[in-house]
């Protein structure tokens, strides 16, 4: 399928899947870091203070991270444009550098303003690829030598190092939070359609049940009464005529219906893929799905066929495999691969012809390609994946850890330089707030925040923000000693998330609000607008990430929440209408099967319906229905038995319904014990309380009758009844059986 250079294989994966959500959420929050560390290091390369070369490398690596916003709001192939733009750009630096003289007063190597986006690009959204380890080598490289020739302050680049990886482990368990979290969400909303889908399908049972009494009994039992009870005696044209009538409906309402039960896949597969110029090595044995699943899996593996028969070397393996409750299809073959990416737009094989035709029968198609060739599979599942709560307990446990990256970095800043007057206050808002943290941790793991709990944190984080600027001296910082942005970090990233999307907006623009106001009022508005001071970006980052992966993560899964009832009713609409169709079809032709040779001898006059035999034929037949109508589907034996039994001179009446295996074997257990009955008698059997029983009457038992019931029976005699049971070793075995089923 086309050419692609050796590279790691691509998988192509649902556009609506969890994991594809989470990475574009990360991918947006990286691009809004990007953004941000464009707008504070944009000075450096305007600044006369730093080098030429300097300020050329400082421009390579703010273009790469104008790459990376792209790369990450529109997939592109932009990953090795990024590196060596970064890469030259770190060079660039380091060459500036060497060529001053030394010391240098002041200097400060910016990895995390220089280099962070794009390493939490390469490591978030590329971490099998050579490339971050490359770049993390070549600036180490410089780093050390630019440490060595200008002595650079070591607790500064120790707080470098710790706010570069800080982003990159905050956004890298915010993906995996908003992975699970999504996935959660899935699955409840799939429970939650599955139990509608219940529903609706049992009232369309019962439906389906009450038209077929009422199909049968306007038309069938209709005509038989009229014969078996003697009044309204048709002639034998009226007989005749109403024979045909019946005959006639019930031959239009089995043919009005398509047949929606299951068919077997492979050989369907089998015969759509024969002549599409592709040379096939069939594997695995063959699947049962219903026939709109078996449209779209043909359709789309006959899509995957044509794929290799003309881009790649037109040979394919396809197997069809069983799995839990479903199938799958793959399709391999050994060809060069193809570039997603660079695909024509035009082109809607793979889009439509593959992802959405499974989608839209409940299912899912992967595809991945590489160097080694391509493999589509495509899978079906009869029913959904588990049945987990939102919010459950793997995301609450990974929200909960969010703000540990973030404390850690504030602890070591506070640790490492002298960051305000009071060094008790200090200690005093740093324990504060990792106590709240720890509080709101442990409560998000156990049950997640009540309502208020977030305002709490969201207070808290302005108070800290408001006393940091209140005690910086009046004659200005070197943007150091606000430390506060990564504690009002910790609180927000468990504010956040999980809020509507109008409370998250409110607080996020609260907090940043408050911010710039503390600043410019405290510091002034040079500290607000300088890129120097940092911090009101610092609380950009700490607060708009969480809010973009938040708000992101609710009108996506809103959006999925959506799409998923609109295609589950589809779906479901279609699943029922095809089994209300197999279900009536299936009953209208034993209907048919059952009353033909009578309605057909009826209207060819064979039969007469004044005959005493063929009226009691009549009373046979009708009570053979009406039991087929109460035990439909389970019961037909049942009704086989009772039928027998009024052949061989019963007046048999059923008041029962069959609810499992075991109830059935011991009434029919009890059916096959009894004897030939005598003129007028009368037999009701019914199942109450797990036990099957048997009432004779007008009148009870004769000797003969008792001397020929069968073994294993309990007896109640009377003079005016007789009853029979299973025996109590018996019953005990039916019992068993069902409690095991």
């Amino acid at each position: 399928m086309g050419s692609l250079p050796p590279t790691t294989p691509l998988e192509v994966v649902h556009p609506r899947s969890p994991a594809a959500v989470g990475r574009r959420l990360v991918g947006y929050g990286i691009s809004l870091l990007a953004a941000l560390g464009i707008v504070v290091a944009v000075g450096d390369v305007f600044g006369p203070q730093y080098p030429g070369l300097m300020r050329l490398g400082v421009a390579l690596c703010l273009g790469a991270q104008a790459l990376v916003i792209v790369a990450c709001l529109r997939p592109s192939r932009l990953l090795w444009p990024i590196t060596i733009a970064s890469g030259l750009g770190i060079v660039a630096i380091t060459v500036g550098l060497l060529l001053v003289p030394a010391p240098w007063d002041g200097l400060e190597w910016r990895t995390n303003i220089w280099l962070g986006p794009v390493l939490q690009f390469l490591i978030l959204l590329h971490p099998k690829r050579r490339a971050w380890p490359l770049l993390a080598i070549v600036s180490l490289a410089c780093w050390s030598l630019v440490t060595v020739v200008h002595h650079l302050d070591w607790r500064i680049q120790v707080l470098d190092l710790v706010f570069t990886l800080t982003p990159i482990a905050t956004l890298g368990i915010g993906g995996a939070c908003i992975t699970n979290l999504l996935f959660e969400l899935r699955l409840s909303q799939l429970r939650r359609i599955q139990d509608e889908q219940d529903t609706r399908r049992t009232e369309m049972r019962e439906h389906e049940r009450r038209a077929r009494v009422r199909l049968v009994h306007d038309s069938l039992l209709h005509t038989l009464q009229q014969i078996a009870r003697g009044w309204a005696q048709p002639t034998p044209a009226e007989a005749s005529a109403l024979a045909v009538s019946v005959a006639a409906e019930l031959q239009e309402s089995s043919d009005s219906f398509d047949d929606g039960s299951s068919v077997e896949l492979r050989p369907a597969l089998e015969a759509a893929l024969m002549n599409q110029g592709c040379d096939i090595t069939w594997r695995g044995t063959a699947g049962v799905v219903p026939s709109p699943v078996l449209e779209a899996m043909v359709g789309a593996a006959r899509e995957a066929v044509r794929n290799v028969a003309k881009h790649s070397t037109g040979a394919a393996v396809v197997s069809v495999t069983r799995v839990a409750g479903g199938c799958r299809v793959t399709v391999v073959d050994e060809g060069s691969g193809f570039d997603v990416a660079t695909r024509p737009a035009g082109r809607l094989g793979m889009e439509e012809g593959i992802i959405r035709r499974m989608s839209d029968v409940g299912g899912h198609a992967s595809i991945t390609t590489g160097a080694l060739g391509t493999t589509v599979k495509l899978e079906w599942i009869d029913e959904p994946f588990g049945h987990a709560e939102p919010f459950g307990p793997v995301a609450r446990t990974l929200i909960s850890w969010l703000p540990v990256p973030v404390l850690a970095a504030s602890l070591v800043h506070v640790l490492v330089l002298e960051v305000g007057p009071s060094a008790i206050g200090v200690a005093l808002i740093w324990v504060t707030a990792a106590l709240v943290s720890i509080l709101g941790m442990r409560r998000l793991r156990v049950s997640g925040l009540a309502w208020w709990q977030p305002l709490v944190l969201t207070a808290l984080a302005l108070a800290a923000i408001v006393a940091n600027y209140a005690w910086l001296p009046p004659e200005g910082t070197n943007g150091y000693d606000v430390w506060t942005p990564s504690l009002v970090g910790a609180l927000m990233v468990l504010a956040l998330p999980g809020r509507r999307l109008v409370a998250a907006i409110i607080m996020a623009a609260g907090v940043i609000l408050v911010t710039v106001v503390s600043c410019a009022f405290y510091q002034g508005w040079d500290a607000v607008l300088g890129s120097q001071l940092g911090s009101i970006m610092a609380v950009l980052m700490y607060v708009l990430a969480p809010l973009a992966l938040a708000t992101g993560a609710s009108i996506l899964a809103n959006h999925a929440r959506r799409t998923d009832e609109l295609r589950a009713a589809k779906r479901l609409s279609a699943e029922l209408a095809a089994e209300r169709d197999a279900t009536r079809r299936e009953w209208i032709v034993r209907m048919r099967r059952l009353a033909d040779p009578f309605l057909m001898g009826i209207a060819e006059g064979k039969l007469d319906p004044s005959d005493t035999s063929v009226v009691r034929r009549a009373k046979i037949l009708e009570s053979r229905l009406r039991d087929e109508l109460s035990l439909w589907p389970h019961g037909t034996g049942i009704a086989d038995r009772a039928h027998r039994l009024r052949l061989d001179g019963w007046d048999c009446t059923l008041d029962l319904a069959v609810a499992n295996d075991a109830e059935k074997q011991s009434l029919l257990h009890l059916m096959a014990q009894l004897p030939h009955p005598v003129r007028g008698q009368r037999l009701h059997i019914t199942h109450r309380l797990g036990q099957a029983v048997a009432t004779i009457t007008d009148p009870p038992f004769t000797d003969r009758q008792w001397r020929d019931v069968g073994p294993g029976m309990e007896q109640v005699r009377d003079e005016d009844f007789t009853q029979l049971r299973n025996s109590s070793t018996t019953r005990d075995q039916y019992l068993s059986h069902l409690e095991a089923s």
